[in-house]
């Protein structure tokens, strides 16, 4: 290099060193200063190191060569500190400053936007946000060994398998309602009141009960459930309806003794009981019961004002054991009846004894069950029913 060379390199040296810093550059030099100031200068040494370590080891695996003018990478855990710092000097700096500007750019190039970072699940097209402190936090969990740890990410719980899984488990919890007991404290026995429509047993309850019980319309509710058993509780057996009938009958007595003062209004009111207590029994044998119509109780044979001897297509095909999509089918039901007269070698008269005997014979059956049960009824099951429905009187 010539003397003029030389002194033209001096001089251009000299007069960058002096050359003023422009905005940017020390925003960028005070920036830095203060990060760096918050951090454990030990384990930034220790950081670069492990990032020089890095650097060279993958340097020389793609067969070395002239080195990348790159940056020695920073551990995930500083990095991640280092990103926290940043958002915390952005939350007291002034938007629109070179300051924040520098701040957005180095939180971009860690990954982390300043308000929420997201993610794009294309095959779903549902945008996921994460906050910046889960970012940062899984960031510093990776820099652990989590194998038995009870921190560990298990990789499969964010598959769509797992999330379609968790939906279906979801909805079927809602499927169960909750098992509360409506008499299990002050607040709910006090909070409810239920509305029944008119001519109902419930709704007949509620207004007998009115000025005497602290919540007449739960007592209804309770009560209803238990008297009209074979209309709530389908499902259920003879037996077990049987036994709510007899206990709810139970209660609605000693509630006409015990707080009525009135004995022509405690009369009326288990008049009143009474009046659905027989129509579900009634049920239980066998009958169609329209409440609060002036249609008396009709065996399921027949038709309600039908004729002596009259039945119903529905109780024939149900006595061929006919299938349900013919039972719901009118078409098929009719079609069914007939090829039934064309082809049974017995006589349509010999049917209709074999249906009315079935039926006689499984109203007795429901007869002698409720006998039994009225004589066998376990005492302390009714007292300690009875104590739960006092709750609200």
């Amino acid at each position: 290099m010539n003397t003029n060379s030389v002194n033209k390199y001096q001089q251009t040296a000299k007069t960058a060193a002096h050359a003023p810093l422009t905005e940017e550059e020390l925003a960028q030099r005070q920036l830095t200063r203060d990060v760096m100031n918050r951090l454990d200068v030990k384990e930034v040494s220790a950081s670069l190191a492990q990032g020089r370590q890095r650097f060279n080891e993958a340097h020389a695996a793609q067969g070395g060569g002239p080195r990348p003018a790159a940056l020695i990478p920073h551990s995930e855990a500083i990095q991640a500190k280092m990103a926290a710092i940043l958002l915390e000097l952005r939350d007291n700096e002034e938007s629109g400053t070179t300051r924040m500007s520098l701040i957005d750019r180095w939180l971009a190039e860690f990954g982390v936007s300043h308000g929420r970072a997201a993610a794009q699940n294309d095959d779903t097209a549902v945008k996921v946000e994460i906050s910046n402190e889960a970012r940062l936090a899984a960031l510093q969990l990776r820099e652990f060994d989590l194998t038995d740890s009870a921190l560990k990410i298990d990789e499969s719980f964010f598959s769509r398998e797992a999330h379609e899984q968790r939906r279906a488990d979801f909805a079927k919890s809602l499927e169960s309602p909750l098992n509360i007991d409506p008499f299990d404290n002050e607040f709910q026995i006090l909070g409810v009141t239920y509305n029944f429509n008119a001519g109902t047993l419930e709704h007949f309850i509620t207004d007998a009960l009115a000025g005497k019980a602290r919540n007449a319309s739960l007592v209804a509710s309770e009560l209803g459930q238990m008297i009209r058993s074979a209309a709530n509780n389908n499902g259920a057996t003879v037996e077990d309806r049987a036994v709510n009938r007899e206990t709810g009958l139970k209660h609605a007595e000693y509630i006409a003794k015990n707080y009525f003062d009135d004995p022509d209004e405690a009369k009326a009111f288990l008049d009143g009981i009474m009046k659905f207590y027989e129509n579900d029994v009634m049920r239980d044998k066998g009958y169609i019961v329209i409440e609060g119509s002036d249609i008396a109780p009709f065996r399921s044979y027949t038709m309600p004002n039908a004729p002596k001897g009259h039945m119903n297509a529905n109780a024939i095909a149900k006595h061929f054991s006919a299938s349900d999509e013919v039972l719901n089918d009118p078409d098929k039901l009719l079609e069914f009846v007939a090829n039934l007269h064309k082809n049974q070698a017995t006589t349509p008269q010999e049917w209709k004894s074999d249906i009315v005997k079935s039926f006689d014979e499984n109203a007795q059956r429901v007869a002698d069950i409720i006998s039994l049960i009225k004589a066998s009824l376990n005492e302390t099951d009714v007292a300690n029913s009875l104590a739960r429905l006092l709750k609200a009187f």
